[in-house]
């Protein structure tokens, strides 16, 4: 399972493993420490064997989108929304 922060806290993910082994596997912070506006989480196939994990900003600044490797946790790619606004973005 892979969760995220609400708004109000850090943007932190946190990956979940579930069954006999319950426990966090690892969290990572998505944006900058200072942005407070929530972390909204997916997961997408991109052809490897571990899904990789998408984030979408919430609200506060200018909607933006992270793709992160499912295996190592670092940051695959970044984009950024076209629209006007600081309503965040649904992934």
């Amino acid at each position: 399972m892979i969760v995220g922060n609400d708004r109000g806290g850090t943007p932190q993910v946190s990956v979940i493993r579930g069954g006999a082994k319950l426990g966090v596997v690892t969290s990572f912070n998505a944006m900058a420490d200072s942005f407070t506006g929530g972390i909204r989480v997916g997961v997408a196939s991109t052809g490897d064997l571990l899904p990789s994990i998408v984030t979408g900003t919430g609200p506060g600044i200018a909607a933006q989108v992270n793709l992160f490797d499912g295996r190592d946790y670092s940051r695959l790619d970044t984009l950024f929304s076209l629209a006007d606004g600081l309503d965040g973005v649904r992934v």
